[in-house]
């Protein structure tokens, strides 16, 4: 087992003794996870150590390492690229290997893009069905991918999934995010514009859920908390932001990775939520966990599970 999983052990092995009554939710951009022949890899220098293919069983320790009942994926490739539903061989083996242990009963979806014939970089939801149920099928979230001339929002574009511990006990909506990159003006402009789309659509996935409790994590790709876009989610959207000290998730020490909940909800469905933690690698290790695996470090909230409010 690498240094880094053992790192994220001990990340987890810190938190408070968890029984069944705490919930975990996760998200991880594992940097342009697809097959080594892909476009994603060939653009990039492999100077840098891109390209060197990931191993499904180190995909499996981390995310073991993690405990989660939920984790959102981004960067994710269809390898398949066929007519059925987007799929990836690496983390297929990823979760055959974890589902081979006990207490494991991971699956996972991926979401279409903008353009759905794009096959690179999707965003998904995984979750171990021992813990967590999902309701219902996805939700693609009718948000405006097209409001200016100079450039489009949502290419990743966001869908969202419900989730439920069962009958009468805690459920609640996820939806993965991956938002604009780059850190010129017109990319935090265009992060404005999508946040603002966004948040015009919550009232419409709270009403197709019949639920109030919305959880947005993911890659937002901000430079910080004061953004244009993290102030239109906060004060337009209501919501709140828990990595609000701004704690780096990225190799260029930057927090790009964030989770957003209604903050009328933080007393209620999400009592007790914690927030945001980082499993980064060891002081030392963050290249190779780079060059191995992703330049995004996995994220972590929790929060009690209580009877179902809404």
């Amino acid at each position: 087992m690498k240094l880094w999983v053992l790192a994220g052990l001990l990340a987890v092995s810190a938190f408070p003794v968890l029984g069944q009554d705490r919930i975990r939710v996760g998200a991880w951009n594992i940097e342009t996870l697809g097959s080594p022949d892909s476009r994603d890899y060939l653009r990039k220098s492999p100077s840098n150590g891109y390209g060197v293919p990931r191993k499904p069983a180190e995909l499996a320790d981390l995310i073991q390492a993690l405990r989660l009942d939920v984790l959102a994926l981004s960067e994710i490739d269809d390898t398949d690229a066929g007519e059925g539903p987007a799929t990836n061989r690496v983390l297929d083996e990823a979760f055959r290997i974890l589902n081979r242990r006990s207490g494991n009963d991971w699956t996972y979806r991926l979401f279409p893009k903008r353009i759905r014939r794009y096959s690179s970089q999707h965003t998904g939801l995984a979750w171990n069905r021992l813990r967590i149920r999902a309701v219902g099928k996805r939700f693609r979230i009718p948000v405006v991918d097209v409001t200016s001339r100079r450039f489009f929002e949502w290419d990743r574009h966001p869908h969202a999934m419900k989730f439920t511990r069962g009958r009468g006990r805690t459920d609640f909506v996820v939806i993965p995010i991956h938002m604009k990159a780059g850190r010129n003006d017109a990319a935090v402009k265009q992060r404005r514009s999508e946040a603002e789309a966004l948040v015009r659509e919550l009232s419409e996935i709270q009403e197709h859920f019949q639920d109030q409790d919305i959880i947005l994590i993911g890659d937002f790709n901000m430079l910080r908390r004061s953004e244009p876009a993290g102030r239109v989610y906060r004060k337009k959207g209501g919501l709140f932001d828990l990595n609000y000290t701004d704690r780096s998730t990225h190799i260029a020490e930057l927090p790009f990775d964030r989770c957003y909940i209604p903050r009328a909800q933080r007393e209620n469905e999400f009592a007790g939520v914690t927030q945001v933690r980082i499993v980064a690698p060891p002081a030392g290790e963050e290249r190779r966990f780079r060059r191995e695996l992703s330049d995004h470090w996995p994220i972590v909230v929790e929060f009690a599970e209580l009877a179902d409010d809404d």
